[in-house]
């Protein structure tokens, strides 16, 4: 019995990450989508209770075994991790289309955080840059969240007068300015954030290219800084730069995602395999003992 436990958990874990790299060639044009990948664990059945192969518990006469004996019982699948190295960066020509060059996130606000104080805000981040004005004049993504302002800590609202017969430049640290007959104006300074140690180990996907804090990290222990609050060299070199009239593509790798979802079908196929061997020999005990 065990081996049909055994074969059945590789079975679920070979599904979990096949769907995973789905996805992820389904995404494969998604702006600023980052490729996952499933994360296993081996099941041990000394993780459930303390296991001494004795005769007398496991019926293995004359054959007995070591004290707290841990025996492999499958795998299982612990979470899906996110893939966030850089993506190709793409020229759009379109002004408010932005890409970070480095490790740093776009920090998003919820329309029913506005006004709120910061402890009180669940923050959203994203490297998804194709942001645009709304009717109000926010700056908001497509899912209609609002880019998060360095200074004030709210939503960047330009007065569309403003823009009217002015050029809008945004340099590399996200301050968007409007050049009116010589006259330069700052308007708002798009905030971007850096985690350490990693993203990863802050970060869950809420999707649509969005990653909100983890529970565990909510919001005490989150450990980011924002680009307006970067003073060490070494970390303003990681958070990166903005590159106006840009977008950040997929960093999915397609000849490694079909590479792997070859491997991932073969050992579902011998899992599968392993099923009915060990279903046939089990019917052959059973005549046997008949």
């Amino acid at each position: 019995m065990r081996a049909l436990w055994t074969s059945a958990s590789g079975l679920q874990a070979q599904q979990v990450q096949l769907d995973l790299l789905a996805s992820n060639l389904a995404n494969v044009n998604t702006t600023g989508y980052k490729g996952q990948q499933a994360s296993f664990q081996e099941l041990l059945q000394g993780q459930f209770s303390t296991l001494n192969l004795t005769a007398q518990e496991n019926g293995l006469l004359p054959r007995t075994g070591a004290p707290d004996l841990r025996l492999a019982n499958g795998v299982r699948n612990v979470n899906a991790t996110n893939d966030f190295s850089q993506g190709v960066i793409t020229a759009t020509g379109q002004p408010f289309d932005m890409a970070i060059q480095g490790d740093g996130f776009f920090q998003l606000m919820r329309p029913e955080d506005v006004g709120q104080p910061a402890n009180a805000q669940q923050p959203l981040f994203t490297r998804d840059g194709h942001f645009q004005l709304d009717a109000n004049g926010s700056l908001v993504n497509d899912s209609g969240y609002h880019v998060v302002d360095q200074v004030t800590g709210q939503p960047i609202v330009i007065d569309p007068q403003a823009l009217s017969g002015a050029s809008m430049k945004i340099d590399g640290q996200g301050n968007i300015l409007l050049d009116k007959g010589g006259q330069v104006q700052n308007v708002g300074a798009i905030n971007y954030v850096l985690f350490r140690p990693t993203a990863d180990a802050n970060l869950a996907s809420v999707g649509n290219q969005m990653f909100a804090l983890k529970a565990s990290n909510q919001p005490a222990t989150s450990r980011y800084v924002g680009a307006y609050f970067v003073t060490d060299p070494l970390e303003k070199s990681k958070i990166g730069t903005i590159n106006q009239g840009s977008l950040e593509t997929s960093n999915v790798d397609v000849g490694k995602a079909f590479t792997d979802m070859i491997q991932v079908q073969r050992a579902y196929q011998l899992n599968s395999r392993a099923i009915q061997t060990t279903d046939q020999m089990m019917g052959m005990a059973n005549n046997m003992k008949a």
